[in-house]
């Protein structure tokens, strides 16, 4: 028995399909058509004849307005960047993009227009190349098909397994990026936070995206009794806040000025003697001495996560993480500043006791605890495993309803060319 066919093959053998002839049809005798309109004379046809299959390259346009404007079609399609439709597929699965920008409209991300049909228009760009490689031969849109399904194949195999982290230059060495639209955040054992009464959270952001509301940390049960450092708030402002009744018992520290963008910025609170600060690249931006919450007011916590919100409106953090630290006491403002230019290992702060991320790993999904309890995290995608083995789409199947085995392509690729 010869093996199954691999789905590059598959996808391969539908998309080279418009070059291949069709099977001959008979047409229907008058006798079995459809009743013509009562004014419109019967039009005799012999019940010899058949349809004669014929490929694109045995027709010729002459010379006129079709031939401009299939033309204008060719050229599109040999000059389009087929890395700008890959690109929702690709941050679907957590890969690279190339810094390759989407189309936007139907083909956008979340709050993009219509972003909840991505991948659809480039099932139609296949079509397309493959009627363009057909009629005239050119390699250069079979070259482009190949990278098209070499790409989806790629996006296939990173779906069917659990994330991977995507390393990047850091500001120590290298950090972890979460690329917009891949829907993962790292989650952290339920020991991490403890609960004394006194803490410092220490990390290094590089947010690519404005989304307000997206996590740096957020550490909770629900809705109700969690803490959080937000990257931006509703105005687009560091915000730190910690409740045991939900937003309205939120005690806070907001920042004055808001993150940019591609840049690294060091975000750090310090919890202690009802003290609460909030530092921005070492200065201190906000102060609150009324702090009455501190981790032993929380409790035990059931979630520990970087990058995602317990809330579920909230966007996943787009950017990159670098050195994440937990101290249980608070660290004083020449120590904030001493993380400044400095890995903290090589600080009078040290490494925090609690939990040391140094985001040094470059392969793998799990990121070393380095502070000494062995609480190593793991990268997580929120919408969690693929409906099943076979799902390749440019979305999650949870932004539509549950796909049919088989039937969850987000690309459409047109019936000359399945």
């Amino acid at each position: 028995m010869s093996p199954a066919p691999s789905r590059r093959t598959l996808l391969q053998a539908a998309v080279f399909t418009a070059a291949a002839p069709a099977i001959g049809t008979a047409l229907p005798t008058p006798a079995a058509a459809a009743p013509l309109a009562a004014a419109a004379p019967a039009i005799p046809v012999p019940s010899a004849w058949t349809v004669r299959p014929f490929a694109l390259q045995d027709v010729a346009l002459g010379t006129g307005l079709f031939a401009e404007k299939r033309q204008l079609m060719l050229d599109h399609a040999r000059g389009y960047d087929v890395d700008r439709l890959l690109q929702v597929f690709r941050v679907n699965a957590g890969l690279a993009t190339g810094d390759a920008v989407a189309p936007g409209g139907w083909e956008g991300l979340d709050g993009e227009a219509n972003g909840n049909l991505r991948g659809h228009y480039t099932g139609h760009f296949l079509t397309m190349l493959s009627q363009a490689y057909a009629s005239t031969g050119d390699t250069a849109y079979a070259d482009k098909i190949r990278t098209v399904v070499g790409a989806l194949t790629d996006v296939h195999e990173a779906l069917s397994r659990e994330p991977r982290m995507l390393a990047v230059p850091g500001k120590f060495g290298t950090g972890q990026n979460n690329v917009r639209g891949s829907y993962q955040y790292v989650d952290l054992p339920k020991t991490v936070l403890g609960t004394g009464a006194a803490l410092t959270l220490s990390a290094w952001i590089r947010p690519t995206h404005a989304d307000n509301w997206a996590r740096v940390a957020d550490f909770g049960n629900d809705t109700t009794r969690y803490l959080y450092l937000a990257a931006r708030d509703a105005k687009g402002l560091p915000r730190f806040a910690i409740t045991t009744n939900g937003p309205a018992g939120e005690q806070s520290l907001t920042g004055t000025a808001a993150l940019p963008l591609n840049q690294w910025s060091h975000l750090a609170v310090t919890l202690g003697g009802n003290t609460g600060t909030l530092y921005v690249n070492g200065t201190a931006v906000a102060r609150n001495t009324s702090m009455s919450l501190d981790p032993a007011a929380l409790g035990a916590l059931a979630d520990h996560w970087l990058g995602r919100s317990h809330f579920a409106s909230d966007p996943v953090f787009a950017g990159a993480f670098d050195e994440f630290n937990l101290w249980s006491r608070a660290l004083t403002a020449a120590e904030i500043t001493s993380l400044q230019s400095r890995r903290a290992p090589e600080t009078a702060a040290g490494r925090g006791n609690l939990a040391s991320y140094d985001f040094f790993e470059t392969t793998g999904g799990t990121f070393t605890d380095a502070s000494g309890r062995n609480l190593h995290a793991t990268l997580r995608r929120t919408w969690g495993a693929p409906s099943h083995p076979g799902f390749l789409a440019a979305a999650p199947p949870t932004t539509r309803p549950a796909p049919n085995p088989g039937a969850d392509l987000s690309l459409r690729v047109d019936s000359c060319c399945r």
